[in-house]
């Protein structure tokens, strides 16, 4: 056998190897909501190209100032900030929360950001320099969201998360640093995206429930809220907090 085929096979076997072990380790519960002590902080300054920077305000903890209405998002976040910008006439608000490992999945956060538990209904939609992300309206004011995985994809569903988990190309790039112990094999990491604006001409009606199904039914998004999330999703795949 010829040196560059021993070669290949070599870093095909370790390829084979770390792959067989990130996919035993998506079926073995390590990562617990429970037990992650991260710690982060969000810059209180972040521009969007285009967008005049308003205000920003941590996420309160909650739990301290009012614990009647903490929600379970609020107990499942290491750090949020929220951030308001304005075009013109049109404001925007942007919340966004880094996330205990393992918590990644849109739909059930978007419930669980609410105190009844009420999930809206919403679209999932796709674009070019985004990538997957769902619309809904919630009492007539559009909202974009996602969650930003650190491989640096875009994604809504919990399940489709863990696959990308076990791409070769996923595990391939973090091989070498788990390796070296620098950074964890498996990373479930998320940091989730709420992006909304309250402008007249976006709204759908102050609580028309009918507008709303309208509304999601046919896709329907403010073009500058998107290019907005567009911009939101570059700054943070290219400033994704470091492993602990």
């Amino acid at each position: 056998m010829k040196h560059g085929e021993r070669l290949q096979n070599g870093m095909l076997t370790i390829v084979l190897g770390a792959s067989v072990l990130a996919i035993a380790k998506t079926f073995i519960p390590t990562d617990t909501l429970s037990t992650q002590t991260s710690t982060y902080a969000f810059p209180a300054n972040v521009s969007i190209p285009g967008w005049r920077l308003l205000q920003s305000n941590p996420i309160a903890a909650q739990q301290t100032l009012s614990p009647a209405l903490v929600s379970r998002l609020d107990e499942f976040t290491i750090a949020g900030r929220h951030y308001q910008y304005l075009r013109q006439d049109m404001p925007i608000s942007v919340e966004t929360r880094y996330l205990m490992r393992g918590y990644v999945d849109v739909p059930s956060i978007l419930q669980d950001s609410t105190l009844t538990l009420n999930q809206p209904e919403f679209v999932i939609r796709d674009r070019a320099g985004v990538g997957t992300y769902v619309l809904f309206y919630q009492q007539g004011i559009p909202h974009l969201s996602t969650c930003i995985a650190s491989h640096g994809e875009t994604l809504v569903h919990g399940n489709e998360f863990r696959r990308r988990e076990i791409y070769p190309s996923v595990v391939i790039k973090r091989l070498l640093p788990w390796v070296l112990g620098q950074a964890p094999l498996r990373d479930t990491r998320c940091l989730w995206i709420n992006i909304s604006t309250t402008a007249q001409g976006a709204k759908q009606g102050s609580s028309a429930s009918l507008g709303e199904a309208i509304a999601v039914s046919q896709n329907a998004a403010p073009p500058e809220l998107e290019a907005a999330l567009a911009e939101w999703v570059q700054k943070w795949q290219n400033h994704f907090p470091n492993p602990d």
